[in-house]
């Protein structure tokens, strides 16, 4: 199952003693939910492209 961008959004991390910085992670999971977001959009976008493009061939 693919994770959605909700998923990544949420997700939480334990924080121990000498961990990561909790600040760059998160300013790194934003990078991430953007990128994520506009991949699965365009993905949309194409698949409902590739549809019209069927529907065309089969007239």
């Amino acid at each position: 199952m693919a994770i959605t961008v909700l998923e990544i959004i949420e997700k939480q991390f334990t924080t121990k003693f000498r961990g990561y910085n909790q600040e760059e992670v998160d300013e790194f999971i934003d990078i991430i939910v953007d990128g994520y977001e506009e991949l699965v959009h365009e993905n949309r976008e194409l698949a409902a492209r590739v549809k019209e493009l069927e529907e065309m061939v089969k007239k």
